[in-house]
């Protein structure tokens, strides 16, 4: 199933030594992977000026794996040596579009894995008394140390739970765990659509189609289980996604692609409706009479919460390719006379001459707003259903942040007020594209 640099990590920090954790075979317990890993993170910068206090002392660390790794010499597989080079895989693949501060949380715990893959080493003949493993020990220590007088942001912890989907989930396999499965691979594959031009608009609305579904279900399990109630933000959160969906219908990009084409966004975004739908039965009247019978309802609902955790994730990543259409002009829309003020002369042609007119900051706000509410009220459900669940949420830092949005005094207003915005956008005749909207977007909020 998808995982986590955290998981793979804790998998490592917490490893208690005994088999199949240790073997006289592990020879450098994956210190080659954890300097790689280290490397990747200090190429890209983890302080505003290269060589900062963070950047030297993790670099420090990463030199004294390598010195290690090297005086130990290759080691054959093992647990411990894969979890840590498929940790150091992953953040090689997600450094160019990580922060500083992101950077510096993950190497706080690639310093944490470094030190028990030294304590492992020093547990086998070939490696007791090294020096090398000493100084590995002392520098993640260090690092240790420079966490506590400078510990990342809550923000940047969150970015230790992104999930990695497995590169080939099997078709046959549906329901929840698939549901899962396809919504980290959503993400994934909006953040890689950048290598191929970017999102296209009618990718952009599937996975709004895809994400008010999911919040349709999600909602629903919330609602049924002991202590939840059918109020807000979950009544609101998929009306929302429906609202963005509708804003962008007066847009065009011009990117057409037949409808049987299916790119690897609109795929995952696809296999999440499916998939719910299979679980649950028709979006109208999902099936959550039976919850409390249910056989391994914790890990059922570990897996639903994964679905919901996306939903914020993908607000603001929807968010942020609006905001680039608006800044490139890259989408346009027909200009509608009637409810146009101020019209510039080159609309004015336009309109007579039937062409569309490219779409700046001004007329994308209406998009960015919804997206906004989308995201904040996404928030709101995921956090409810943290509450409801039992057991350890598999993405603990993503909750503790969407919990601590949601557990400020003025959340709960900033909760209403989306619902209410998206309630008057679903009764409202749809406004026609303008030059200057009267849409206002309601910002960047403090709850997400």
């Amino acid at each position: 199933m998808a995982t986590t640099v955290q998981q793979l990590l804790d998998e490592v920090t917490w490893a208690t030594g005994d088999p199949p954790w240790l073997g006289m075979t592990m020879t450098d317990s994956g210190l080659a992977h954890a300097a790689r890993g280290l490397k990747r993170l200090t190429d890209y910068g983890l302080d505003a000026e290269p060589g900062g206090p963070r950047e030297s002392v993790v670099g420090r660390l990463r030199a004294a794996c390598e010195a290690a790794a090297a005086t130990l010499g290759p080691a054959p597989s093992s647990p411990v040596s894969d979890r840590m080079g498929a940790a150091s895989d992953i953040v090689g693949r997600s450094a160019p579009q990580l922060g500083r501060g992101e950077r510096w949380a993950i190497s706080i715990e690639f310093a944490a894995a470094a030190d028990q893959c030294a304590k492992f080493a020093q547990r086998e003949p070939g490696g007791r008394g090294l020096d090398e493993l000493n100084e590995v020990r002392l520098r993640a220590a260090a690092v240790e140390r420079a966490a506590a007088a400078n510990p990342p942001t809550q923000l940047a912890r969150a970015s230790l739970d992104r999930l990695v989907p497995i590169s080939d989930l099997p078709g046959a396999q549906t329901g929840v765990h698939a549901a899962a499965e396809a919504a980290a691979a959503l993400v994934t594959a909006i953040t890689r659509a950048d290598d191929r031009g970017g999102l296209t608009l009618r990718e952009l609305r599937t996975v709004t189609a895809s994400a008010q579904i999911s919040s349709q279900y999600v909602a629903a399990v919330a609602a049924a289980l002991p202590g939840g109630d059918e109020g807000e933000p979950g009544r609101s959160a998929a009306a929302a996604w429906h609202v963005a969906r509708d804003a962008t219908a007066d847009f065009d990009d011009h990117r057409w692609t037949r409808r049987t084409e299916q790119s690897e966004v609109t795929a995952a975004a696809l296999r999440v409706q499916s998939a719910l739908s299979d679980e649950f039965g028709p979006v109208t009247s999902p099936v959550t009479a039976g919850l409390s019978g249910r056989r391994a309802l914790p890990e059922f609902l570990s897996q639903l919460q994964l679905v919901a955790n996306q939903n914020p994730v993908i607000a603001d990543q929807l968010t942020a390719v609006t905001r680039t259409w608006a800044q490139n002009g890259t989408l346009s829309a027909q200009v509608d006379l009637i409810h146009m003020e101020n019209m510039p002369t080159p609309w004015v042609e336009a309109h007579l001459e039937g062409r569309s007119v490219r779409a700046w900051q001004g007329n994308l706000d209406i998009i960015t707003a919804a997206l906004d509410r989308a995201g904040t009220l996404s928030t709101g459900v995921a956090a409810e259903l943290d509450q409801l669940a039992a057991g350890r949420p598999a993405q603990p830092h993503l909750l503790d942040l969407y919990a601590s949005r949601v557990a400020t005094p003025a959340s709960g207003e900033q909760l209403l007020a989306a619902a209410h915005k998206t309630e008057q956008a679903l009764t409202a005749t749809r406004t026609p594209f303008r030059a200057t909207t009267t849409h206002r977007p309601d910002g960047p909020s403090p709850s997400r």
